[in-house]
């Protein structure tokens, strides 16, 4: 595989009712899969996944310190 090689094939896939983590792991598990067993494909990706979680981080102090400026 040669590294400077560009991709002969770029596939987008879209839908109005399925929400964004099933059509990524459609897009994983089905179409990557198959296309890779295509002869003569080095290498397949999928990209655009929103895989970033939700982080919070509950502080109490900060809780009761709004509270009392109210």
């Amino acid at each position: 595989m040669n590294p400077a090689d560009q991709p002969i094939l770029y596939l987008a896939i879209t839908s109005k009712t399925l929400p964004l983590w099933t059509l990524d792991e459609y897009a994983e598990t089905r179409i990557a899969q198959r296309i890779s067993m295509v002869s003569g494909v080095a290498q397949v990706q999928v990209l655009g996944a929103r895989n970033t979680p939700c982080m919070c981080k509950w502080i109490p102090s900060a809780r009761v310190a709004a509270n009392r400026n109210q």
